[in-house]
């Protein structure tokens, strides 16, 4: 659905009302011109979900990046300490 800013000062509680019954949004102009969108609280909620979820999952990305070469450099030096120049394995 579409409004201009006039129709939503003029009639924000039934623009409201049909929002929250018909559970699309609303893309507000003026002059013309989108200039803002109203969300259903349910949709708006789905979209900081999705967000979040994104916002974590590229953390999760950048520790385990972060971690691989400090895990096998950790790794490498244990074997140095155990094995000496003697090598993996050997007696």
């Amino acid at each position: 659905m579409k409004v201009t800013s006039l129709e939503l000062r003029n009639h924000l509680g039934s623009i409201l009302d049909r929002l929250d019954k018909e559970q699309e949004p609303v893309i507000v102009e003026k002059g013309r011109k989108p200039r803002a969108v109203l969300l259903p609280l349910a949709l708006y909620r789905r979209f900081l979900d999705l967000q979040e979820k994104a916002l974590r999952d590229e953390l999760v990305k950048e520790i385990r990046e972060s971690a691989l070469p400090a895990v096998r450099d950790t790794v490498v030096e244990l074997r140095r300490l155990r094995y000496g120049d003697r090598g993996r394995g050997s007696s």
